[in-house]
């Protein structure tokens, strides 16, 4: 009997361990990569010359349809493209820009995708969204997992008097403290650091690609 319980264990991790795949994708001069899991949960981490500067984290939106796009999906497609260009920038101190990245689409089932890109300073995902029909987020999960308690420098959102807590200038002094420290009743806005082992610092923040 204890062999029949074994055996049947073994096959179920097998089982767990085929319906998981992994797509890697590094930057143009090879030191940033990303490993994207998908499966029952979707995930990627980043390493930056080996170390590990984030450890998988999960991702996933989910829409008021009831659709959970990154849960038990398994992607249909997969395309790869490198872009090496100048941007024209009129406005800042140079008159162009460099705009270098290697990337990876995930392209999955009910028309929606998800875009990895790989720079040389950092690594960007954005999900894409194909339906002509319109939709609302309900929830996006957005975890970000640290090997380790990690330093951070964290702008907390001003409370003002008769003020919306989201309603703010986005401007504030920066609190120094570790992870597990973080006030959790508090907002916090963008972007935060986070200073990891060999002098590597993550910046955490938003752009439009």
């Amino acid at each position: 009997m204890k062999f029949l319980k074994i055996f049947i264990l073994f096959v179920l991790c097998s089982l767990v361990t085929q319906a998981q795949k992994q797509y890697k994708l590094a930057s143009p001069d090879g030191k940033l990569q990303t490993t994207v899991t998908t499966g029952e949960q979707l995930t990627y981490d980043i390493t930056l010359n080996g170390q590990q500067v984030l450890s998988p984290s999960p991702l996933s939106m989910t829409l008021d349809n009831g659709e959970v796009w990154g849960d038990n999906d398994k992607p249909s497609k997969v395309s790869r493209k490198s872009v090496n260009e100048k941007v024209a920038s009129p406005f800042y101190r140079a008159t162009e820009l460099e705009n270098n990245y290697n990337e990876m689409t995930l392209q999955f089932k009910g028309n929606w995708s998800l875009v990895f890109r790989a720079y040389n300073d950092g690594i960007a995902y954005r999900f894409v969204n194909k339906n002509k029909k319109p939709f609302n987020v309900v929830n996006e999960l957005v975890d970000y997992h640290f090997p380790n308690d990690a330093l951070a420098s964290v702008p907390y959102v001003k409370k003002r008097k008769n003020q919306n807590k989201y309603g703010n200038s986005f401007e504030n002094y920066y609190a120094n403290e570790s992870l597990s420290k973080i006030d959790q009743e508090k907002l916090v806005f963008l972007p935060v650091v986070v200073s990891l082992d060999n002098n590597v610092k993550v910046c955490i923040t938003e752009v439009d690609l």
